[in-house]
């Protein structure tokens, strides 16, 4: 996006075809329900560093829910698109993989290796460029969907960063349909939904960053907020998901 990398020949190739693959899937063989969306597009015209948090039910959640952008986000150079964390252990397993997915604007984390390792610091970087990045702040895919506490990555980001980015919250429905837990090929004919908040209010991430807490308490503050903005979000979205039928 609008980070001086992750914009060279081969990531646009990547960003483009991956773009349009989950655009297609999502989109024409599956039908997806978006709400809000104008929040996001709004958030990047803004010219802010951003951060978009959502819960993570499924593997395919990265990148399939990006496929309900605009086509435009996926053919400018450089694209509008997020940056994401990505296992290393998992994602980066070999010389190819690790070309695509880097291509593809996937930073690899160690899991369980804390906040302080490489792939957060260069996550800040991006922030501090004035891009955008995107958090599954549980962790890992949730697979049985009850709340969970979220990781403190996300609140060294925002507490780490030279300003305080915004902060999005999105709540999806229905991509553990399109792949569940043990499948290797993604479903047709399923119903998604992707609901779109408001950002949250940067003042009080400010009064975090102020308050004369620790490092570490002021990371679990800040991830407690997002706990919270996200959690209520899937009130509204699971009440449109459920009223609209199957």
């Amino acid at each position: 996006m609008r980070t001086p990398c992750g914009s060279s020949m081969s990531s646009v190739g990547v960003i483009c075809a991956v773009g349009a693959l989950s655009k297609i899937w999502i989109s024409w063989m599956n039908t997806a329900e978006v709400h809000h969306m104008n929040a996001l597009v709004n958030c990047l015209r803004s010219g802010s560093s951003l951060i978009t948090v959502s819960n993570h039910h499924s593997c395919i959640d990265e990148p399939l829910i990006w496929g309900v952008l605009p086509w435009r986000f996926y053919f400018r150079r450089p694209p509008i698109m997020r940056w994401a964390m990505a296992a290393k252990e998992i994602v980066f397993t070999n010389p190819l993989y690790s070309a695509f997915f880097s291509s593809g604007r996937c930073i690899p984390v160690v899991r369980g290796m804390g906040v302080y390792q490489a792939g957060v610091d260069r996550c800040l970087d991006v922030l501090n460029n004035n891009g955008w990045i995107h958090v599954f702040p549980e962790g890992r895919v949730n697979f049985s969907r009850a709340p969970m506490r979220l990781k403190w990555g996300v609140g060294r980001l925002i507490n780490e960063a030279k300003r305080v980015p915004m902060v999005l919250p999105i709540w999806h429905i229905g991509m553990e349909k399109v792949l569940p837990e043990h499948a290797c090929v993604p479903r047709i004919l399923k119903k998604v939904l992707i609901y779109f908040g408001k950002p949250i209010d940067r003042t009080v991430f400010e009064k975090v960053r102020a308050s004369s807490h620790s490092k570490e308490v002021k990371r679990i503050k800040s991830t407690d907020i997002i706990h919270a903005e996200l959690y209520s979000l899937q009130r509204h979205a699971e009440k449109l998901y459920h009223s609209n039928g199957p």
